[in-house]
């Protein structure tokens, strides 16, 4: 039991000095436009956020650039809040986050549930071009048989013959998404919204 626990402490202190390390390389990047771009794509628009950079920064005596933080962050909220940015959230699984002009919740949300009716096609589509990268690396290996070779070979070009197949499934679903998000757009348009501000 000592053992265990002796392991879960040392366990902690390589994460937490990760953590730290971490950290300490954001601060000392000084990129805050950056910073806050990044922030913003990922829809966090909480105004305590620049607060708790700047509390973590103290501890290395930085002090982080407020203004260049807020500019960056607007830039990419706009850009998760634009139905490319909302697709790609639904596609990798991500929440929809309420931090949208409410007028645009009908068009992002359109697009969000395409991009989660896109996700089982986009695993698939990972899982066959990971299955490629290893028989490509097994066939390159050194010291096979022709006839392992072969049939290598052959398990490529049928997983490539896949690859193509998911392919084409995946941007008929983005198609389908453009003109259904295209739809609700006009729709919008119609009723006095204003769309001229959207990322395209």
């Amino acid at each position: 039991m000592r053992f265990i626990r002796g392991g879960f402490c040392v366990l902690l202190l390589i994460i937490c000095t990760g953590c730290s390390a971490s950290l300490h390389a954001t601060c000392l990047s000084g990129d805050w436009y950056k910073i806050g771009k990044r922030d913003g794509t990922d829809g966090k628009t909480a105004s305590h956020l620049f607060d708790q950079h700047a509390k973590t920064c103290s501890t290395f005596s930085i002090t982080p650039d407020k203004p260049a933080y807020l500019k960056g962050q607007q830039e990419g909220l706009a850009a998760y809040c634009s139905p490319n940015g909302i697709f790609n959230q639904g596609m990798q699984g991500a929440p929809y986050k309420s931090v949208c002009p409410k007028a645009l919740d009908p068009l992002l949300r359109t697009a969000y549930g395409w991009g989660q009716k896109a996700t089982p096609i986009a695993l698939q589509l990972i899982k066959v071009q990971d299955a490629i990268a290893d028989s490509r690396a097994q066939l390159d290996g050194s010291g096979r048989e022709w006839e392992e070779r072969d049939r290598l070979a052959d398990e490529v070009a049928r997983l490539r013959s896949e690859e193509n197949r998911i392919k084409a499934e995946l941007k008929s679903v983005e198609q389908a998404a453009s003109k259904d998000v295209t739809r609700v757009a006009k729709r919008l348009g119609k009723h006095g919204v204003d769309l001229s501000r959207i990322v395209k």
